[in-house]
């Protein structure tokens, strides 16, 4: 649809998995995951014809694409592996050129930390939000944090230093700001916090009972 939320209409044809998507091109074409019933692997789509592209990544589990700023490489979460006879993932951050060359593994989740649950992210949706520069949410030593890490796989830095869990973020087009929801240690009481890459002060924007979470900016165009 458009920013007004008009012109609503269906650009595929085959239900999505429960996962991000992301665009290139001007929005021209998306990346999605359709429901594994219907096919293991990520689908580029044109939206204007409905043409898609398949690639399937060599590993047991991939969720979460996101392209780069050029639209050439992918990045997502992902897991070579999953363990027999239970639910648990041992996924990390891979990239991948925009036709499944080229796989390498981004992150490396520390073996010392055993607080993450099987439902817990080790590393949460991935944004791309600067040309060498991506970032993600992780739950490490008991509680989440955002983090950035770089394109080769260093300088891995904690974003958020508040306290308690920031998980579902979005950066402003220059990367010059980032907003956040950050809960309460019980995973309650969301609210939604900005941060300023530049000096790292962090502000909150609400500050009552109703629940909010994963905010993204959201653009307006003059008439």
């Amino acid at each position: 649809m458009d920013a007004r939320g008009k012109n609503i209409r269906k650009i595929t044809d085959f239900p999505i998995d429960d996962s991000w998507i992301s665009s290139r091109q001007g929005g021209k074409e998306l990346i999605v995951k359709p429901d594994p019933r219907i096919d293991t692997a990520f689908y580029i789509i044109d939206v204007q014809n409905w043409h898609r592209q398949a690639i399937r990544p060599d590993l047991a589990y991939f969720h979460d694409p996101f392209f780069s700023h050029d639209g050439k490489q992918i990045v997502f979460r992902g897991a070579r592996k999953i363990p027999a006879g239970t639910q648990s993932l041992a996924d990390e951050l891979y990239i991948m050129n925009d036709d499944g060359s080229q796989l390498r593994q981004l992150t490396h989740y520390p073996d010392k930390d055993s607080t993450a649950a099987w439902f817990d992210y080790r590393v949460g949706p991935p944004v791309w939000y600067l040309e060498d520069e991506i970032s993600f949410s992780s739950l490490r030593d008991g509680s989440y944090s955002i983090f950035s890490i770089n394109v080769d796989g260093n300088d891995l830095r904690r974003i958020t230093t508040v306290e308690n869990n920031q998980v579902y973020h979005s950066w402003s087009h220059d990367g010059s700001k980032m907003v956040f929801e950050q809960s309460s240690g019980d995973y309650e009481d969301y609210d939604i916090y900005l941060l300023n890459a530049k000096d790292g002060a962090v502000s909150r924007l609400t500050a009552d009972t109703i629940l909010q979470q994963a905010p993204v900016f959201v653009y307006a165009y003059p008439d």
